[in-house]
């Protein structure tokens, strides 16, 4: 296990709670399926290191809760989606590739479907793929999107090579901060 998540299981500031469920949107081809993959492949190892261990499985995860990890992947078809009805979650992850602009356009107008439909208060994590392919994308436009959806829209926002699993761990350590912060 990893020092930082080792670090974050143990935090006593944490609320823990039984189970996460996360809502992975984006457009086509972003990655959504290898984040999912990386995600729980990721979860399952942390899950068997802690047993390996000696630690009892049932104590793994936030104050000594086993923390069970569910992930929803759905497509986004269009640039400018329209969803009847969002699926219910503790978490939405808003997928997008680093190096197309219509899969941000298509995650910020879910967005805008979340907040209208669930309100301000659930955790929305942008999470842009592909960093290994992603060298000739203008540095301003990437400084100026994460200062934009981490400060002005107060959400989560990261940049990760799925392909690569590189900050797949950091994805899901915040992801589960920011559910325990809006958690009675």
């Amino acid at each position: 296990m990893d020092p930082e998540t080792e670090r974050f299981l143990q935090e006593p500031g944490c609320q823990g709670k039984s189970s996460l469920k996360m809502v992975v949107m984006g457009y086509q081809g972003a990655g959504k399926k290898t984040l999912v993959d990386g995600i729980q492949r990721n979860w399952s190892e942390l899950r068997s290191r802690s047993s390996r261990k000696g630690e009892r499985t049932d104590d793994l995860g936030i104050r000594g809760r086993d923390v069970n990890i569910e992930v929803i992947e759905t497509a986004v078809k269009r640039p400018f989606p329209f969803i009847q009805r969002l699926p219910s979650c503790d978490a939405y992850l808003l997928v997008y590739s680093m190096v197309c602009e219509d899969s941000f356009k298509s995650v910020t107008a879910v967005r805008d479907q979340i907040i209208q439909q669930k309100g301000d208060s659930i955790p929305i994590i942008f999470v842009a793929n592909k960093t290994d392919i992603a060298q000739n994308v203008d540095k301003t436009r990437r400084v100026y999107r994460d200062l934009f959806i981490s400060c002005e829209w107060e959400h989560g926002h990261y940049e990760i090579s799925a392909r690569n699993s590189t900050d797949i761990n950091r994805v899901l350590q915040n992801t589960m901060r920011r559910v325990n912060k809006t958690t009675p």
